[in-house]
């Protein structure tokens, strides 16, 4: 009895971090974590979106990139300005759009003006809004994909 006890034990152990591993890690973008990516990716090229689970135009250009094979062979970084008071909605917006093979963040809550200050001096917060780097970190505004 308590060899069978222990096997269950195992197996439900192992089946729960399985499940907890399909899931999709979001982390908290902070006003650190713009510099922070572009020392994590130092020398290689990335996309970084913007976008808001209450934005169409947002819903649309990541539904366009998950269908588009561009998106599995180039590295893309998510961050929802929704802030991180609503991350299951955000993690079920990412599975529902099949976006759960990238890096995914949320703003930090109370911080997105300084946020959205270390990112682009320019930006008002306004979404969509997209940066293509290239491998020398030189940052391209990228226009609404139609």
């Amino acid at each position: 009895m308590y060899r069978f006890l222990l096997f269950s034990l195992i197996l439900f152990a192992t089946f729960t971090a399985t499940v907890r591993g399909a899931e999709t890690t979001v982390r908290t973008f902070t006003p650190n974590s713009y510099s922070q990516l572009l020392n994590e990716n130092d020398e290689k090229e990335f996309t970084l979106m913007f976008w808001s689970v209450e934005c169409s135009p947002c819903l649309k250009e990541l539904k366009h990139v998950s269908e588009n094979k561009m998106y599995l062979s180039q590295k893309f970084i998510f961050v929802s300005i929704d802030n991180n008071q609503s991350p299951d909605q955000i993690s079920m917006m990412i599975k529902k759009l099949k976006l759960t093979k990238q890096q995914h963040w949320v703003f930090q809550a109370g911080k997105e003006k300084e946020i959205i200050d270390s990112v682009d001096e320019n930006w008002y917060g306004e979404v969509p809004r997209n940066y293509y780097f290239d491998e020398d970190h030189n940052r391209t505004r990228l226009g609404a994909i139609k």
